[in-house]
């Protein structure tokens, strides 16, 4: 029978596909019964915890060439995710070769292949914690022998949506525009004096038009497309 997961911190749509064993197209599908929270959130991958979403039943399709009354071994895939970001290095010898970033998740270094001017690996779909360890320079060298490394943890599924004040933090926090509260709460309203101010720092860097702290379309559109959301 189909049954209702509540979402809590960490989870989304691909995570909890992964974990009940069904296709997230099964889940993200138009005109079943998640279409309210399709409408709400308009992607897959940013859910609010607390958001009640409909698991259907798993099916099971085999289509092989495999002779029958004979026993055969078969492996199931567990679908994987793209993880990309984009690093900026310092300044290094000209030809020189950095080493690529390390990326663990979960306990496990995964494969990271360059991609343009960034770079991309592969993640398992209910990927919880891991971290970046990225080659890092200090100061003005003529070689690698200053080449150090510097730690960035990561935290997966935990970007909230957009619309909504806690996830507007999220992406200001992400882009280093939030300075921390002393309590250190999250804000639960746009009118949050910390959420508006590091609104207002985020639009006068990105030379768009100051609102007092309230975020426009067009802060959104930039919030957006600076995070690298996959859908507004």
């Amino acid at each position: 029978m189909p049954h209702v997961i509540n979402v809590t911190r960490g989870q989304c749509v691909d995570s909890i596909a992964h974990d009940e064993r069904v296709a997230s197209d099964k889940i993200w599908l138009a005109g079943g019964p998640n279409d309210a929270l399709i409408s709400a959130r308009r992607d897959r991958n940013v859910l609010m915890p607390g958001d009640a979403v409909t698991v259907p039943d798993r099916s099971f399709e085999w289509h092989t060439g495999k002779a029958t009354t004979l026993t055969h071994v078969f492996k199931r895939t567990l679908p994987k995710r793209i993880f990309r970001f984009d690093a900026l290095l310092g300044e290094i010898p000209q030809n020189a070769l950095m080493p690529l970033p390390q990326v663990e998740v979960d306990g496990v270094v995964v494969p990271v292949v360059q991609e343009g001017t960034g770079y991309r690996c592969e993640i398992p779909a209910n990927a919880v914690r891991g971290k970046i360890t990225l080659p890092f320079v200090r100061g003005e060298i003529d070689n690698l022998t200053a080449l150090t490394t510097i730690e960035f943890p990561l935290e997966f599924g935990v970007l909230r949506p957009l619309s909504t004040p806690e996830g507007q933090e999220d992406r200001l926090r992400n882009l280093g525009y939030w300075v921390q509260r002393p309590n250190a709460n999250p804000p639960t309203a746009f009118t949050d004096p910390t959420l508006q101010q590091a609104l207002e720092h985020f639009q006068i860097s990105q030379k768009l038009a100051i609102t007092d702290g309230s975020a426009t379309p067009e802060t959104l559109d930039r919030l957006h497309l600076l995070n690298g959301d996959a859908v507004l």
